[in-house]
């Protein structure tokens, strides 16, 4: 398991202390790269951390690290172990340079392809041609440095590829010369690249070289002078360091370099391996014996502690703001973006640290120093003061400061500079600015003060001061004292005050370990609040701990074990929020308000939480933010400057709210891997996933990139459409589903920050097709053999009553003979029956439209069948009156109107023919289809049919059919659907047009095909009101209709589009303008 250590560390500036906001809060180390020599770092578009090393290749998402182990077996890994550069390509891919050959990971298919440079550069095969530099310009061209460290210095060392036509090329100087051996490269984010070279400093601007000749020699063997290492400031400026202790800069537009001495102490230390990195405004600069950090803007060098941070030989800062440091052999390190809190804690190892203890009253002096007292166990306690702004701490310990007294405990400031503490049984003063005890002028020996928990001096200059015996009031010339031990309706209640606070209602809140309670200092007077359900809600607790009122009067009182509680004195309104909102703890310790931002700061026993009043948002802060783990109760300081500070178990924590700025970005959601039981899903990039029906247990894993406390990272993840509602599953990395039903599923899943800010929702879908015995042409199969046992059975009963009838006729006797007859003929009108039965069973239900292309020819064989008779009558008749000649005119009349009988027979006989044809049920085999026919076909039969429905209805049709269209390999049946569906659709939306009452309107349709894009096109055109745009998206989605509940099921176009580019590898497209029509084009391959 990934081991994470955070480590709490403060700059050390060796020579100045110059930027506080280097002063890192916490440092995060990764062990599990430990003896691991790392070369470079790179974060891809996604924020993944790649790692090259030299013992191979790793990435990190925050989580896990990954190993890609080379596979002698598989030609598509990386097969090296020596790794040296890493860059992202433009289009995604990542680079990674060796020994040899550049290697390239396909950000689609995962897989590497290696690339020997040999087949590029001409180096002898003895050379090691090393591909130390990479770097893109961000426009399509990578540049690759080579180096061989074996003295072949004239050999060409820089090549480039082109992502657009995926080409290697060498690049040249403008004088033709070759770039010799490549040893830095860096590059800005406008694509210019830096190049130290033989020949000198070189720059890459938009494609073009040159040579910035800015000191010509200044890297050669004859100087013995070399940079280790170049890098871009966002000023425009290159930086480098050279093994001669030297830090220059130059200018390229300037073409002017300039030399810095590093200090003394850097000598020795500072040669070809150091290493720098630039982050706002700062050089990382890593040599031999650690780390040191150089301001560009004020030339100060600085240096964290060389204790924690080992020489780095990789530097990067991510896209979240992370700085990331790859050693040799010690690991990785990630700096995160901002120190967020700042805690002073008592370490027995530094002398110079705070005094051990619970940090109490804290008080800030008139120079803004914050004072505190430390109570623990040991008598170890002491006074502590700390300037805010410079981190510098003074301290003392009671034993050696007060050695008069045996062991005095810090009260709290009752006046300026001046501390009360207690001795026994007296009272005694501390001036902070003197170091003098003092008297304090405060009660007297009469009062029973038990044990004294805080002194408070209010508006009108009189001292209260809380004891466990109850409330004093001192005034100047006497005190007063109030006991809480009786309620107001005779309860029993503490009489131990722990502090009090003046109201904006007026009188004076008053804290008890046993419940809340406003003073009438005019009066004496006290009342209880939130306590008793007879008048109103309750608080959570009665132990209080904490209390504020804000500018609004709004009372938030925070409790031990209770939560925090918003009260409303004024309607005895409570407002509760506890673990479940998401307090860190329930016992909340002390509350500050932030006024600017609307915000409340409350110490917890379980580190700080954050509470936005508007919003209610609550965000924790633990010890990786530099908070305590628990802090003590009415501990709190607001300094004049607006630094907050709270007081915990192990020091004190002070901040600037104000500066404080929550992270809002949040993780980088990644669908990371899905498996069908044990076996991984192959990634479709995109595309969806088919599984069978016994593919129903699926797992699912994601993560979320965000390196700063990866492990508070909250997600959630829904399964649509079985889940409407998102599961919130913490920090799960997984989501689990058994036996998921055959259908469509899109799962998604987000990711929020510790803020609880949330990512997008990253997607993957997937289907379960269901067993073959529920599938359509399944259920066809049924249908078909229910149909054909049906008829088995129907032949079977229609045997059995045969032959029994014909035994009972066999079993009469002769002289039965009526009876026989009469039960024969009963029989023969039952066997009449059953075949006219079975007839109309098969025969089905004809369509309108069917009826209506029928009836033509049958017309006209009537018509012309009774002209006939008439002829034939006179034709008798002029035969008896012997006139031949009229004989052999009506003859031929009679053969003429025979021949348009036989005519439109076959008409019919065709009609009926084509109708079968298509309605028998399909086999799913495509055959040579001449789809004009069919087309007119099934353009008859909508319209006739829609006719039949309602006789009101017309509409002009108009074909245009291509006469050179090829027959096209098609399902017939299944064509024939998809054009009913559109041409019954246009038919209704140019009669639902025509009700409308349009003046001038005359419903329209046109069919027309033709040749199109190597394939065949039908439109079905309509002039109806057109599809709204708002839902021209969703016609091809199932279930999806406009139709009045009951007139559609919303399968019509769903099941056509599925039909065209599924069954036929073709195109269901829809243009429509609003109040113009639509038009639907169906595009088919040939």
């Amino acid at each position: 398991m990934m081991q994470r250590f955070s480590i709490w560390l403060f700059l050390l500036l060796i020579y100045n202390w110059g930027y506080s906001q280097n002063q890192f809060s916490r440092v995060n180390y990764y062990e599990e790269l430990n003896s691991i020599i790392i070369t470079d770092l790179l974060a891809d578009r996604n924020s993944e951390i790649w790692i090259s090393t030299l013992s191979g290749l790793y990435t990190f998402d925050g989580y896990d690290f990954r190993n890609y182990y080379p596979d002698p077996k598989d030609s598509t890994t990386i097969d090296d172990l020596l790794l040296y550069k890493l860059e992202e390509g433009s289009n995604g891919d990542i680079w990674i340079g060796s020994q040899g050959k550049v290697y390239r990971r396909d950000v689609k298919t995962g897989l590497f392809r290696n690339y020997p440079i040999y087949d590029f550069v001409d180096y002898p095969e003895n050379a090691q041609a090393n591909i130390s530099e990479i770097e893109s310009d961000g426009k399509g061209t990578i540049y690759f440095g080579i180096n061989s460290r074996m003295g072949y210095e004239d050999y060409p060392g820089l090549l480039k590829f082109s992502e657009s036509t995926e080409t290697f090329e060498m690049v040249t100087l403008p004088d033709g010369e070759a770039v010799h051996n490549v040893y830095q490269m860096a590059s800005n984010p406008e694509g210019e690249i830096a190049l130290v070279t033989n020949q000198g400093l070189v720059l890459i601007e938009s494609g073009s070289i040159r040579s910035l000749g800015a000191e010509p020699g200044m890297f050669s063997e004859e100087n013995q002078e070399f940079p280790s290492d170049i890098v871009w400031d966002d000023h425009g400026n290159i930086w480098f360091v050279t093994n001669q202790w030297r830090l220059g800069k130059i200018d390229p537009a300037q073409e002017t370099v300039e030399f810095l001495s590093f200090p003394s102490s850097f000598n020795g230390v500072v040669d070809w391996t150091t290493r720098i990195g630039f982050d706002q405004n700062y050089l990382w600069i890593s040599h031999r014996d650690g780390v040191e950090l150089f301001d560009v803007n004020s030339g100060k060098f600085s240096a964290p502690s060389t204790t924690t941070l080992r020489p780095f030989t990789a530097f990067l800062n991510d896209a979240m703001g992370n700085i990331w440091l790859g050693t040799q052999s010690y690991g990785l390190y990630s700096i995160p973006p901002q120190q967020l809190l700042t805690s002073y804690l008592h370490n027995p190892d530094d002398p110079n640290s705070v005094t051990e203890g619970w940090a109490t009253t804290p008080f800030e002096d008139e120079s803004g120093n914050v004072w505190f007292a430390t109570y623990n166990s040991a008598g170890e306690e002491g006074l502590n003061k700390i300037n805010p702004t410079t981190g510098e701490i003074e301290k003392f310990l009671f034993k050696d400061r007060l050695p008069q007294f045996n062991r005095p405990q810090m009260i709290n400031a009752y006046d300026k500079g001046r501390l009360l503490f207690r001795d026994g049984r007296k009272l005694y003063g501390y001036d902070v600015n003197t170091g003098q005890v003092i008297d304090p002028h405060i009660l007297d020996e009469t009062a029973d003060l038990g044990f004294l928990h805080h002194v408070y001096r209010d508006s009108e200059g009189d001292l209260w001061i809380s004891t466990m015996s109850g409330l004093y009031r001192q005034t100047r010339d006497s005190y007063e004292r109030y006991d809480f031990s009786r309620g107001e309706m005779g309860q029993e209640v503490s009489n131990e005050v722990l502090e009090v606070m003046e109201s904006r209602h007026g009188g004076l809140w008053v804290q008890t370990n046993a419940g809340l309670f406003l003073l009438d200092k005019a009066t004496g007077s006290f009342k209880r609040h939130g306590f008793d359900p007879k008048d109103g809600p309750v608080f959570s607790s009665q132990d209080i701990n904490s209390l504020l009122e804000d500018e609004d009067g709004t009372l938030w009182v925070g409790t031990w074990q209770g939560g925090l509680n918003r009260y409303n004195p004024e309607t005895g309104e409570i407002r509760y929020y506890g673990l479940d909102e998401g307090l860190p703890s329930p016992s909340i310790q002390g509350i500050l308000e932030d006024n600017e931002n609307n915000v409340l700061w409350m110490s917890t026993f379980r580190g700080m939480a954050r509470f936005d009043k508007a919003t209610e948002q609550i965000t924790s802060y633990g010890n990786a933010e530099g908070a305590q783990n628990l802090y003590a109760d009415h501990s709190v300081l607001e300094l004049s400057n607006g630094l907050f500070a709270f007081g915990g178990s192990n020091g004190i924590t002070i901040f600037d709210p104000l500066a404080f700025t929550e992270d809002t970005q949040p993780p980088i959601t990644r669908i990371t891997g899905m498996k069908v039981g044990d076996e991984s899903v192959t990634d479709t990039k995109g595309a969806a996933i088919i599984l069978d029906h016994t593919q129903k247990n699926i797992s699912i894993t994601y993560t979320g990139i965000h390196y700063d406390n990866p492990q508070n990272n909250q997600f959630a993840y829904r399964l649509s459409p079985t889940e409407d509602e998102w599961r919130y599953v913490g920090g799960s990395r997984s989501a689990y589903y058994y036996d998921l039903p055959p259908g469509e599923y899109t799962f998604s899943v987000r990711a929020a920050n510790p803020n609880m800010v949330w990512s997008d929702a990253k997607t993957i879908s997937f289907s379960i097709t269901p067993p073959w015995w529920r599938t359509t042409w399944a259920y066809a199969i049924f249908a078909l053999l229910l149909a054909l046992m049906a008829y088995r059975f129907h032949l079977f009963q229609r045997h059995r009553t045969l032959r029994r009838e014909r035994e009972r006729t066999q079993a009469k006797e002769l002289e039965h003979a009526r009876e026989i007859e009469k039960a024969y003929e009963q029989l023969k009108a039952t066997q009449t029956q059953l075949i006219h039965s079975e007839k109309m069973a098969s025969l089905g239900e004809l369509t309108a439209g069917i009826a209506h292309e029928i009836q033509n020819p049958l017309n006209f064989v009537n018509n012309f069948s009774e002209v006939n008779s008439e002829l034939i009558k006179e034709l008798k008749e002029d035969l008896k009156a012997g006139k031949l000649k009229e004989v052999q005119d009506i003859a031929d009349d009679i053969d003429e109107n025979e021949q348009k009988i036989i005519y439109h027979g076959k008409r019919a006989e065709g009609i009926v023919k084509g109708m079968l044809q298509h309605s028998r049920s399909s086999d799913g085999k495509k055959e040579p289809t001449d789809l004009n026919k069919l087309a007119d076909e099934y353009l008859r039969l909508a319209y006739h049919g829609l006719r039949a429905k309602d006789k009101s209805f017309n509409a002009s049709v108009e074909t245009n059919f291509d006469q050179d269209l090829p027959r096209v390999s098609v399902i017939p049946q299944d064509i024939g659907r998809v054009l009913l569906n559109l041409l019954t659709n246009a038919f209704h939306a140019v009669q639902e047009r025509q009700k409308q009452g349009e003046a001038g309107y005359e419903p329209k349709v046109t069919v027309s095909t033709k040749k199109a894009n190597g394939g065949v096109e039908i439109r079905v055109a309509d002039n109806g009101n057109g599809i709204p745009e708002k839902i021209r998206e969703k016609i091809f989605q199932p279930f999806f209709t406009t139709k009045p509940t009951g007139a559609g099921t919303g399968l019509g176009l769903s099941m056509s589009y599925d039909i065209v580019t599924k069954g036929h590898n073709g195109e269901l497209k829809v243009n429509s303008k609003e109040g113009e029509g639509a038009t639907f084009l169906v595009n088919l391959p040939r």
